[in-house]
């Protein structure tokens, strides 16, 4: 009887190693329930902190691809590349589309804004276009619902519900027709020396000036 316990204590003591043996996928996961697998994670927060995959920092992914530099002149605005590693290649990103300095991406000049043709290509038309709508040489009508005046750009009401108001609203603090805001948005702002919006940027430094088409100073 004593032996024939015995042989059942190993017997048993031999499935229990087996078991532990065994790959058992919850004793992988971390804290959070993930399968520890090695890779840290990273916050997801569209490329803002640490060497998150849009590459803000410079130490961009390789599935994103290795940034080579900016992407601001007529050569780099249409190689086919994405040379700043925003994920947007050539006259798709705005540092070409709205760069005055690169002549290589179509716009909407203000002889075209009521011709009721898309000219530029970009799916807005005339004075839905912000080539138009935010040119100081071009007077489109701003209508009731969206913030596009001096008007409704000063009334404390958040007319087109973006829930940003007045000079908050980049409709109003980058369109070259709003006078309220202060923008740096005419030649003379752009090369006065002045922080004239507050920003913290001045003439040049400020994309205010450097992503508006109609500004001339900035280029050279």
């Amino acid at each position: 009887m004593a032996r024939l316990m015995v042989l059942w204590s190993v017997l048993a003591l031999a499935v229990t190693a087996c078991r532990d043996a065994g790959t058992d996928p919850d004793d992988r996961r971390d804290d959070g329930g993930r399968i520890d697998d090695g890779v840290d994670a990273r916050p997801d927060d569209g490329g803002v902190t640490g060497d998150a995959d849009a590459g803000v920092d410079g130490d961009a992914d390789a599935d994103i691809g290795e940034a080579s530099g900016a992407e601001d002149t007529n050569a780099a605005c249409r190689d086919g590349a994405d040379n700043d590693g925003d994920t947007r290649v050539d006259c798709a990103d705005s540092d070409c589309e709205r760069n005055p300095c690169v002549t290589v991406c179509p716009r909407e000049a203000p002889g075209q804004c009521f011709n009721s043709i898309d000219d530029d290509g970009d799916g807005r038309t005339d004075c839905f276009d912000w080539d138009c709508n935010r040119h100081p040489d071009v007077a489109c009508e701003c209508p009731t619902g969206r913030e596009c005046s001096d008007g409704s750009c000063s009334n404390r009401v958040d007319d087109d519900g973006d829930t940003r108001t007045d000079c908050d609203d980049w409709d109003c603090s980058q369109s070259g027709r709003i006078g309220v805001c202060r923008s740096e948005l005419t030649d003379a702002l752009c090369r006065d020396g002045v922080d004239n919006d507050g920003d913290g940027y001045t003439d040049c430094a400020d994309f205010s000036c450097s992503r508006s088409p109609w500004i001339t100073v900035c280029c050279g």
